[in-house]
């Protein structure tokens, strides 16, 4: 999995333009590295795709949001992130994920589970 996260980060670092990704159902442990690294290396990125990944959790949901205001702060092409099917995301969390979106970006309910 380490070989694949560093795959995946060399592959962002020179497709800046990425505008969707799916790491759907990758991985079985968080990949630390390439999570944090999204919001900084896409600055277009409009859909992520989070769906069935066993590592996401509350937590980690909340970082990346919170990194993605910071990065792009007042202004962001993210309109979706997707968790369905993610067994340790609470509504909870994403409640309180598209409350830190709206403070910091502008933007309401990005993050969606089950739809």
């Amino acid at each position: 999995e380490e070989e694949m996260e560093d795959a995946l980060l060399s592959l962002l670092r020179v497709c800046p333009r990425i505008t969707h990704l799916s790491i759907a159902g990758s991985f079985q442990f968080h990949p630390h590295r390439l999570f944090q690294s999204i919001p900084a290396l896409l600055p277009s990125l409009q859909v992520l795709d989070l769906s069935c990944c066993v590592w996401m959790d509350d937590a980690i949901l909340l970082t990346f949001v919170r990194a993605t205001g910071l990065e792009r702060r007042g202004s962001s092409s993210l309109a979706l992130v997707d968790v369905s099917n993610c067994p340790n995301i609470t509504d909870k969390g994403v409640n309180l994920a598209n409350e830190i979106a709206y403070c910091m970006l502008g933007l309401k309910d990005i993050v969606q589970r089950d739809g």
